[in-house]
């Protein structure tokens, strides 16, 4: 198979790995601060202005990271390359947001800081690897369509 077209962060093995290794990551981070062993906040303070931001900040979260890549996905789905890429993005983010919200509840709120880094480094892997993707078969189906063309 052809490196190019091979994918890393977009393969099941690859996803699950990271998966099991972010969520035991983000439980044992998020018990030393429970504990007091890990010198973090347990809680974090925020201003009204900064409260204001963080609502305004995860809107535009949701939007960007879940809604438009369901989107594309329904848009797409004829597309296996985009589909298998926007597939695996939308199950990491899922996950991500399952485990914030649990895991802020039941080890301690500024976990969800941790989980987000995590998550979005890995995020941004899916999603360069993803674009690289799409656009490698994309010049393929246009050199394909041109040698047809030529070829009659």
């Amino acid at each position: 198979m052809n490196i190019i077209t091979t994918p890393i962060a977009n393969n099941t093995l690859t996803i699950a790995s990271f998966l099991t290794g972010a969520t035991l990551s983000s439980i044992l981070i998020g018990w030393l601060v429970k504990t007091g062993s890990l010198p973090l906040k347990t809680m974090m303070a925020y201003t009204e202005g900064q409260l204001r931001f963080i609502r305004v900040w995860v809107k535009i979260a949701l939007i960007i990271g879940v809604i438009v890549p369901l989107i594309l996905l329904i848009t797409s789905w004829s597309n296996s390359i985009a589909r298998q890429f926007l597939l695996s993005y939308i199950v990491v983010v899922i996950f991500q947001l399952a485990c914030e919200a649990s895991f802020s509840r039941w080890l301690v709120k500024s976990v969800v800081v941790v989980i987000g880094t995590i998550y979005t480094i890995f995020r941004l892997w899916q999603v360069w690897e993803g674009l690289h993707l799409t656009s490698y078969s994309q010049q393929i189906r246009l050199s394909r369509a041109l040698r047809a063309k030529i070829l009659k």
